[in-house]
């Protein structure tokens, strides 16, 4: 494994070395001669790589041709293509503006600058502070090689001091047009193959879905050439009408009354005679080809494309953008190295060349990448550092050759024929009807975990094989189930299994874990009495809310202060919001000395702020992991619990409903990547209102589906809430209502005299959840799973 692993990484890095940089050479000696060439190289490069790919995806069927089924849809290919074609006309169309090819160089190798801004303004990403400097000091080290040629250049006719300012100042734009194109591209790419083809591993037995993307990439933008045709004939009749290479093959056998004789001088083929030695023999005939000398630079360009292609392409795959442009830098570097030694007229002698500014420039360049690759490690340790709680609790994902789909599936009709089997509490009800809790709270919780991208299908699957060894044994053969077999999953399942004899104290256990732990220690948290704001407006009507925000977190790190603390989360709801509920449009009012009847607000948890202050043992951030994964488990931290974008002001009424888990948000789209403050506003994000109850027609509530309209102050950007929160509260409460869960805690809290105290610490035990069990069949709640409202 470790081998073919080196093996590949190999083979990509020599691609791109080796195939970049010959092109670029080649690429030299072509706009060197022909700088108006541009079009016509970029429309050879994109035919022969479309050429080359074409066997590969497609197949004969009795219709004829057609396209294999791709890996990634046509869709996200449009605006890839539209991009790869810009910035390759661009590229190779700036040499038109007699645009050096150091200048060329240094102007493309700018990508690394480009793709880290976009990252952070486009993509949210963040780099540390050792990222930073290694990609300013790879950028200087290119600058420094580049002017190290600054000898050969100005020696050169085509440097950009003899050059009318304008034209240059158009290639300048030209170049820079596309480096900002290439930066898009990088994020759309990285983006396609996160989610449908970045390689899980190194084998595998189809194409990889690089030579998908090469291959589309390029045969889909053929037919934009059609525009170009015009100037495609200009440029393809340039380079037949200059110089060329005759090359003459011997045709002694011939005779010369067969030899065609209207050839004009000016084609690729002429014949000529010779007298033979042999006086009786026919004279000698030679078939003499005339073959233009930019065809040998321009299929070299061609072939070494196709190789700078298939690397880069191997690499994205790979690594994500920024790190694709790194790489790209060093080996622009080197390119630059060898134009100007072997082809910009050193000749290797160094006589034109200023070599302590070439070296020192290789040397940046050298540091500069190591320096970044130790910045990346260093960030992950942080990272890990700052989330250690999470990252040894989150449970490793296993390799299934089936879909995951498929194993949720499996999973919930598994649990379903549950009412068939000998399951304790509904046996001994003898009541065909019941269907128990644990099994409906198992398959919910499923469901949920799924949608989120958690791993609650893995742990439950592992329960299920320590139920029986034959269980145990058929769960293995599933997770390396073809996928054509899937059909027959729950026949492979339930092969050689005795359902008499099956323990079920493993599924049990866990669905107490998740109940105890997890879910109702999110609904007891959440009900402990909130503090009594002594609020006012005149403590912050000259505070700016920058200042609000740096407060806060200062507040936050020394953990004190609880009530200054609510009454700020307070004021920033409101500077969000304004005066009003977003739910009801209910004006609130602000000051305890205002006078009128409206009502007060009160302060609400997307998440309750206090979930983890009683988690000593991270039993609460195990199953919050593995339920919604451990992206979003990530971003459940103090800080962020405590940060204004899980806070909002609502009626009482609503808080109070909030609380005991009768309605929640959903926020679209789920996912949504935040700080350790907080997100960045997304205009994009709607925000909608579900509730689990029968709706009440004396109630002023909103109806469900109503919107829900955060953030209408202007000015307020990065206050909104977070998606991920309202996502991963709706799912727990959708978990707690659609199993009948939340039926019966509340019955359960009308129940008892000590609410407060007792139930969230009740064990994950059999006989918790059995009394659980049982506590449904005396109350009659025989509920199904996917039963309630809210959707």
């Amino acid at each position: 494994m470790v081998l073919s692993l080196l093996s590949d990484w190999f083979s990509t890095i020599s691609l791109i070395f080796g195939g970049c940089c010959s092109n670029a050479i080649t690429l030299e000696q072509l706009i060197s001669k022909y700088p108006h060439a541009g079009s016509l190289i970029t429309f050879f490069q994109f035919l022969i790589i479309s050429i080359h790919g074409l066997p590969k995806h497609t197949t004969w069927t009795r219709y004829g041709p057609r396209f294999k089924p791709r890996k990634i849809p046509l869709t996200p290919y449009l605006i890839q293509v539209a991009l790869f074609y810009l910035i390759s006309l661009l590229n190779n169309a700036a040499f038109a503006y007699r645009i050096p090819m150091a200048v060329h160089i240094i102007f493309r190798s700018g990508g690394l600058v480009i793709s880290m801004l976009l990252g952070w303004l486009v993509a949210g990403k963040r780099y540390n502070l050792t990222q930073v400097l290694a990609v300013l000091l790879v950028t200087l080290g290119v600058i420094l090689t580049t002017l190290s040629a600054s000898q050969t250049q100005k020696s050169s006719p085509t440097t950009a001091s003899s050059l009318d300012p304008y034209t240059y100042l158009t290639g300048i734009s030209i170049l820079t047009l596309a480096l900002v194109f290439s930066g898009f591209l990088g994020l759309v790419q990285d983006r396609t193959y996160t989610k449908y083809g970045r390689p899980k591993s190194v084998a595998s037995d189809s194409a990889p879905t690089w030579q998908e993307s090469m291959f589309y990439l390029h045969f889909l933008g053929l037919p934009m050439f059609f525009f170009l045709r015009t100037d495609l004939a200009t440029q393809f009749s340039t380079i037949n009408a200059g110089p060329r290479v005759s090359l003459s093959l011997p045709l002694p056998s011939l005779p010369q009354s067969l030899l065609p004789s209207n050839i004009s001088s000016s084609s690729f083929l002429s014949f000529t005679t010779s007298p033979n030695v042999n006086s009786n023999s026919h004279p000698i005939a030679a078939a003499t080809f005339h073959i233009p000398t930019a065809y040998l630079p321009l299929l070299l360009n061609t072939i070494t494309q196709l190789l700078c292609v298939a690397g880069v392409h191997r690499l994205t795959t790979r690594v994500s953008a920024l790190s694709v442009t790194l790489v790209l830098v060093v080996r622009k570097a080197v390119s630059l190295v060898l134009s100007v030694i072997g082809v910009g007229g050193g000749k290797g002698s160094g006589t034109d060349v200023n070599m302590g500014m070439l070296w020192s420039g290789a040397a940046m360049v050298l540091v500069g990448t190591v320096l970044y690759s130790i910045g990346s490690g260093a960030g992950k340790k942080e990272t890990e550092k700052d989330k250690r709680d999470i990252a040894i609790l989150t449970v490793s994902t296993r390799t299934l050759q089936i879909y995951v789909i498929v194993m949720n599936e499996l999973a919930l009709e598994f649990l379903a024929s549950f009412k068939q089997w000998n399951w304790a509490p509904s046996y001994s009800a003898g009541d065909p009807r019941f269907t128990p809790l644990v099994p409906k709270f198992l398959a919910c919780l499923v469901t949920e975990s799924h949608k989120l991208g958690g791993t609650v299908v893995d742990e439950f699957w592992d329960c299920v094989g320590d139920c029986d060894p034959a269980l145990k044994e058929n769960v293995e053969k599933l997770r390396h189930l073809p996928e054509s077999q899937a059909s027959d999953a729950m026949t492979t399942l339930l092969a050689g299994v005795d359902r008499e004899k099956v323990d079920y104290h493993s599924l049990v256990d866990m669905a107490g874990d998740y109940f105890t732990h997890m879910l109702m220690a999110w609904y007891s948290a959440a009900k402990i009495p909130q503090v009594s704001v002594n609020y006012s407006t005149d403590d912050y009507t000259d505070v700016s809310t920058e200042a609000l925000l740096r407060s806060l977190d200062e507040l936050q790190d020394k953990g004190t202060e609880l009530e200054l603390r609510e009454s700020m989360l307070m004021e920033l709801a409101f500077r969000r919001d304004g005066s009003r509920c977003p739910l009801t449009e209910v004006t609130f009012q602000r000051t305890e000395n205002e006078v009128g009847r409206q009502p007060r607000p009160a302060l609400t948890h997307i998440i309750p702020s206090k979930i983890l202050d009683n988690d000593i043992e991270g039993v609460i951030m195990r199953c919050i992991t593995r339920f919604a994964g451990p992206e979003i488990a990530g971003l459940v931290t103090r800080r962020n619990l405590g940060a204004p974008g899980n806070a909002m002001n609502l009626r009482l009424s609503l808080r109070e409903d909030y609380d005991d888990m009768r309605w929640g948000i959903e926020a679209v789209p789920a996912a949504c990547a935040i700080g350790d403050r907080r997100v960045d506003r997304q205009p994009s994000t709607k925000y909608t209102y579900r509730h689990f109850f029968p709706p009440n027609l004396a109630s002023d509530f909103p109806p469900d589906g109503a919107p829900i309209h955060f953030g209408t102050i202007p000015g307020t950007s990065g206050l909104d809430p977070f998606p991920a929160f309202c996502n991963l509260a709706l799912a727990v409460k959708r978990v707690m209502w659609m199993s009948g869960a939340a039926r019966l805690v509340s019955q359960m809290e009308t129940d008892s005299s000590d609410y407060d105290s007792g139930l969230i610490w009740a064990g994950p035990t059999v006989d918790f959840c059995g009394a659980l069990d049982a506590k449904l069949v005396l109350s009659g709640a025989a509920y199904n799973v996917g039963e309630g409202s809210g959707g």
